[in-house]
Order: structure tokens, then C-alpha cells, then sequence
């Protein structure tokens, strides 16, 4: 698994968390993570089924728009398979 493909997701989540509720909703994701999961959004690249039911939980509907910014971050880049198998484990 590449380094790089792993911190870039890491960093699109990350910043669209930051954009839409600042580090307040950063820690509350990264909190839910932990506390279920033992993980941090910087492990979602090998397991986005625990981002997908994080935002599920804090945002309930509309956790679709969040991961759509997600997604629309990550296609920018043309990334290979293992970044589309995450976008589509964690936009569907």
C-alpha cells in the first residue's frame, strides 16, 4: 500500500471535516472512530466501511453530502483502483 495514497485520503477527509464543522467535528469523527473501532481517520484508506458509519451516525442523511465532497476530492486526482475500491466502499 502506498504511503501517499493513504495520507491524501487521510487529508481529504480531514479538510472536508475541517471546512464543514472545524475541529470540533474533526475530534467528535476522530473520537467516534476510536472509540468504536480503535482507529483515526487517518486509518479509513484500509477500512472505509468505519468512515461511512461514523458520518452515518453524526450526520445522519446528510452524511451523503459530506462524502460527496470527499469523493469529488479524490476523482480530481485520476487515482488508480485501490482509491476508487475506497470512494466506492465509502459513497455507497
Amino acid at each position: 500500500m502506498s504511503e501517499t495514497k493513504k495520507t491524501l485520503v487521510a487529508v481529504a477527509i480531514e479538510g472536508t471535516l475541517l471546512r464543514t464543522g472545524g475541529i470540533p467535528l474533526l475530534d467528535e469523527v476522530n473520537s467516534r472512530l476510536y472509540k468504536k473501532f480503535n482507529s483515526s481517520v487517518a486509518e479509513c484508506y484500509e477500512h472505509p466501511e468505519y468512515l461511512k458509519e461514523v458520518l452515518q451516525e453524526v450526520f445522519g442523511e446528510a452524511h451523503h453530502e459530506i462524502t460527496r465532497i470527499i469523493v469529488k476530492e479524490l476523482t480530481a486526482f485520476n487515482y488508480d483502483d485501490k482509491v476508487m475500491q475506497f470512494i466506492e466502499k465509502v459513497n455507497y
